[in-house]
Formats: structure tokens, C-alpha cells, sequence
């Protein structure tokens, strides 16, 4: 079928849209109505045992689309299937993981360099790095008991609004006391270790910040895989969560490369600091995810991503 044949047969909003009207939209516009409408038609249908196709369109809720005019101007055309409330939800839980691997992608440096760092952390300490490996994993099962009493609590929803603001917390924390405590006179506050030693209390807070950051990653991780694995059913999501985890890299890679110039500009605290920030933004975008899955849930909507 050729473009022409396909736009003269596209149905928006369930009116037939002819080529008078595609061809009226400028810059590319026609196109992108046909792909969309194209895309819409094919989505919203399927075939039974006979290989006769039959229609969805009336278990998936429509979304508005606005589509640039040639002089700047939208015109605002609804069509079927492009992005179901499902399917928008996923997305703005796939954009706040994104911010998450972003926060913990300037984190994670940062901590290092503290914790290897000759004024601040334990340099030439040989035994320093394996002994807080040995703390990861009883913290990230402290830290999976405590979710579960929230989850309890307080919900999905309300366990990844408390658990996202508590890591956030941490790091801005940190992020004052280490800034504070490097003046100087951190150094010179001893604290027991485990009863056998004492260490200052700077490098007690830098060991026990990178232990934190190593153990909180898969904490918040799990929570939106399960909201997305939620959501979609598994042939969606073994054609999805390759794209999302691509996105979640991206936002890594973007996080790696601008790192050292938020180091320069701010200071490993200011770093941290910026990582607890991209944190708590990732808040918004769970929040509309969960909105809308709360809004949709009890109505017969067919579970489509795109």
C-alpha cells in the first residue's frame, strides 16, 4: 500500500481524514499523521483463529497529539492507541528511573574519590576497602527490612515517595556534614570502632556514605522494574525494557561526562548534593506514573505500551 492509499484511509477520533486535509499540514506534518494513524489502526486491532481482524477501539482511551503547523500553529488531532495511560505511566516511571541512574551515576564517583581520598577518606589503607565491601550486604538487607515495614505501611506509592526521599536525605546530609567536617577540626573527633580502634570522624562518615551508596542503588532499582513489570504483560515487556534500560544508560553516560565538571564547579559535597537533587526530581515523574495507574486501574483499558 502506498503512502497516499494508507493517509486516505486513516481514520482519527473515528472521522476519515482525507488527503486535502494531510496534505494542508506542512513540514512533514502529513507524514506524521499517516505514521501515527498507520500505527493507531494497527495497534488497536487484532486477528481471531479465522484471521479475521477485530477492533479494540473501544477499550483504549484516546490521546490528544499536537502536530506543528508550517507558521508555528498546532493543530490538535486525537488519535487511538499512540500512548494509552498505561503506556504513559510506564514512561514517566521509565523517566524517573532514568534520573535515578543519573543521581547515582554522580554519586558513585564522588564517593570513591572521598573514600580514597588522602584528607578525607583512607588512602593507603589497604584493609579499608575490603572491610566496608563486607558492610554492603548486611545494609542492603537492613535496608530491604525496612522497606518491607514501609511497603507494609504505607503502599507501592508511598514506598518509593518515602524510600526516594529518604536516600535523597542521605546525600544531602552528606553532602553538609562532609563540607563542614573538612574544614578541619572532622579530623580530629575520634570515634570507637567497634570497640578496638578509633577513627576520626570524618573518615567514619565518608566510610559509612560510600557503604550507603553502594547498598541504596538496587533499593529504589527494584521499585520501578516492579511498577513497569506491573503494567505491562510479557510480550510488552520483553520488547520494552531493553529501550528503557538503553535510556537509563544514557542518562548514566550523561551523568559521567559531566561529573567532573560539577566536581570543579561545586566540590565532591556540592557533587553529592547534586546527585540528592536529580534524586528528589525523579519524584515527580513517579508520582504522575502512579497517578495515572491509580486513575486507570479499575476501568477495562487494554494494556498497550505503544
Amino acid at each position: 500500500m502506498t503512502l497516499s492509499h494508507a493517509a486516505a484511509s486513516i481514520a482519527v477520533a473515528g472521522k476519515p481524514i482525507g488527503l486535502s486535509q494531510i496534505l494542508s499540514i506542512n513540514r512533514g506534518g502529513a507524514l506524521t499523521t499517516a505514521a501515527t494513524a498507520v500505527l493507531s489502526s494497527a495497534l488497536l486491532t487484532k486477528r481471531n483463529d479465522n484471521g479475521d481482524q477485530i477492533q479494540l477501539n473501544d477499550q483504549v482511551q484516546m490521546i490528544p497529539i499536537s502536530i506543528s503547523r508550517g507558521g508555528g500553529k498546532k493543530q490538535q488531532v486525537t488519535t487511538q492507541g499512540l500512548l494509552t495511560p498505561q503506556g504513559l505511566s510506564v514512561l514517566y516511571m521509565a523517566i524517573a528511573m532514568s534520573l535515578h541512574y543519573l543521581s547515582y551515576s554522580i554519586a558513585r564517583p564522588t564517593t570513591v574519590a572521598l573514600f580514597t581520598s588522602a584528607k578525607m577518606g583512607f588512602a593507603g589503607n589497604t584493609a579499608a576497602f575490603p572491610l566496608a565491601m563486607a558492610f554492603i550486604s548486611p545494609t542492603s538487607l537492613s535496608l530491604l527490612l525496612l522497606y518491607g515495614k514501609i511497603l507494609g505501611r504505607a503502599g507501592p506509592r508511598g514506598a518509593i515517595r518515602q524510600t526516594t526521599f529518604l536516600v535523597a536525605s542521605m546525600l544531602g546530609f552528606a553532602a553538609v556534614s562532609i563540607d563542614i567536617l573538612s574544614d578541619g577540626f572532622g579530623s580530629n573527633i575520634l570515634i570507637p570502632f567497634f570497640g578496638i580502634a578509633k577513627i576520626p570522624l570524618l573518615q567514619a562518615l565518608v566510610g559509612a556514605l560510600f557503604i550507603f551508596r553502594e547498598s541504596y542503588v538496587q533499593l529504589l532499582t527494584s521499585q520501578y522494574w516492579s511498577f513497569m513489570a506491573s503494567i505491562l504483560n510479557p510480550e510488552q515487556s520483553a520488547k520494552w525494557f531493553s529501550p528503557i534500560s538503553g535510556l537509563t544508560s544514557i542518562t548514566s553516560a550523561i551523568a559521567g561526562l559531566g561529573v567532573t565538571r560539577v566536581v570543579e564547579t561545586a566540590g565532591l559535597p556540592g557533587a553529592l548534593a547534586v546527585a540528592g537533587l536529580f534524586l528528589l526530581c525523579s519524584l515527580i515523574f513517579t508520582e504522575k506514573a502512579y497517578a495515572i495507574a491509580d486513575k486507570v486501574s479499575n476501568k477495562s483499558i487494554h494494556f498497550m505500551f505503544f
